[in-house]
């Protein structure tokens, strides 16, 4: 049989092609990041996409929220016990110092049964005799309500005694006070008086927190410089914090040459010293090759430790890493329960991936309005690729109720976030008239945005404009 030449189409056929045409023009394209190559055709959607892929935090470097810190406060004590045989007999002839130790016994339970009230009362009688750990000790009672109701303003008075007395660990923990304004009157300049004098004295944690103070212009001018001299004093002396702080500052490039295998040796010394960012940051070097080859098995075991110490940015990192099946077995379930995790501390790139999950039905039953509810988390927290996904869904009322004058909304939080898809959509509403007055001076500028970064839906929708 002669094959049917191909040509011009019937004259009859004219209007349908040209109804369908502006049919195809004003119908809502799926613009939630659809990517229709890379998945099997029983992995396609209605709109005929693939599932939308893991998002991660944009790498760089990382340090907790600079907060002062302080090891967690326990009974110490200083110099030599006068009668190294008998604490008892010693603080009964009012050997401050033996006192004290005894104190520590009691409240660690060594030797004798524990008793915190009986340490906090050899504690007192140790600071009366003018043993300054005795009174740093009763300090950290009162700082933790420890046998005693928790009095901050009590504690800062003990405090102050000891670091009158040269005890550094009392001037660091007070100074911790004066920054969070805990018990005394927030004053940020006699917190970094504090740190220093803690810092002289060798208490390494008044170095780190000065170096913080330093690093963010905390009642001093801003200095980089400053900042990592003082976590190099930090981290040399085992502070994971500084460790790690400095390691940022190499990365970046701030206050230090750039340099990145340094980075990565502090990042290391940190996640030995059990500081979790120092883990998740070394994972990052791994998963991105920043001065290293890239290894997802170790980076997955480096984001592994830190979500287990608590880092949420890690156990989402780790979850994209389990969904994509990307040097870890693919696991979407365990990526799941990773991406909830995350989504419960705060981390809200964990919200939108498990949004997508529920939107995509990834290893759990497809629930559209349980991902728009995730979508919202996320989008509340400046996610913009979770505000246009919602934006979507609420125009085209899946899992929710429509409506278009709130999708417009977040699109246009979407945009202002640079999502560019959720320009492109908005752009969309001033093109068609939805919920919006038509304007295309508008619709061109936000479809110039999205193809400008690389949105081609939007390059396409510029050509008839």
């Amino acid at each position: 049989m002669r094959a049917r030449e191909v040509g011009r189409a019937p004259a009859w056929l004219a209007p349908l092609i040209s109804a369908c045409a502006v049919l195809a023009a004003a119908w809502p394209a799926r613009a939630d990041r659809c990517v229709r190559t890379g998945c099997s055709a029983a992995e396609r959607d209605e709109h005929g996409c693939c599932p939308a892929a893991p998002k991660k935090r944009p790498e760089r470097p990382a340090r907790p929220p600079a907060q002062p810190a302080h090891p967690p406060p326990a009974g110490q004590f200083g110099g030599e016990l006068l009668d190294p045989g008998g604490y008892e007999a010693g603080c009964n002839r009012n050997d401050g110092n033996a006192c004290n130790r005894l104190g520590l016994r009691f409240e660690n339970g060594d030797g004798v049964a524990k008793d915190q009230a009986r340490a906090n009362a050899l504690y007192q009688k140790a600071c009366d005799l003018k043993d300054w750990w005795g009174c740093n000790n009763l300090g950290n009672s009162y700082s933790e309500g420890r046998a005693v109701a928790i009095d901050k303003r009590k504690a800062a008075e003990y405090r102050a005694t000891a670091c009158d007395h040269d005890i550094g660990a009392s001037c660091n923990r007070l100074g911790v006070q004066y920054e969070k304004a805990d018990g005394v009157v927030k004053d940020q300049t006699r917190a970094n008086q504090l740190y220093t004098k803690a810092c002289d004295l060798k208490e390494w944690w008044g170095c780190n927190n000065l170096g913080n103070t330093y690093a963010d212009g905390r009642g001093v001018a801003k200095d980089k410089r400053r900042a990592a001299a003082y976590r190099v004093t930090g981290c040399e002396h085992d502070l994971g914090e500084s460790c790690n702080a400095l390691g940022v500052q190499y990365e970046d490039g701030e206050g230090v040459a750039k340099d990145q295998a340094r980075a990565n040796e502090l990042y290391k010394k940190a996640c030995d010293l059990k500081e979790p960012w120092g883990c998740h940051n070394l994972g990052s070097s791994y998963a991105n090759a920043k001065g290293v080859a890239t290894d997802k098995s170790r980076a997955a075991g480096y984001y592994g430790t830190a979500c287990d110490q608590g880092i949420a940015t890690s156990c989402n990192r780790l979850g994209v890493l389990y969904e994509a099946g990307d040097g870890v077995a693919k696991n979407q379930a365990r990526a799941n329960e990773l991406y909830r995790k995350a989504c419960e501390n705060k981390e809200w790139w964990g919200c939108n991936n498990l949004g997508n999950a529920y939107n995509d039905g990834r290893d759990v039953v497809k629930d559209v309005a349980r991902a728009a509810e995730y979508y919202a988390k996320a989008c509340d927290h400046d996610i913009g690729t979770s505000c246009n996904m919602l934006g979507v869904r609420i125009e085209e009322g899946r899992g929710v109720a429509k409506n278009q004058a709130r999708a417009n909304e977040l699109f246009r939080k979407a945009c202002d976030l640079e999502e560019w898809w959720g320009c492109n959509n908005l752009g969309n509403s001033y093109r068609d008239g939805r919920n919006v007055p038509v304007d295309r001076a508008k619709a061109t500028r936000l479809y110039k945005m999205a193809c400008d970064h690389g949105i081609k839906d939007s390059c396409d929708s510029l050509k008839p404009l």
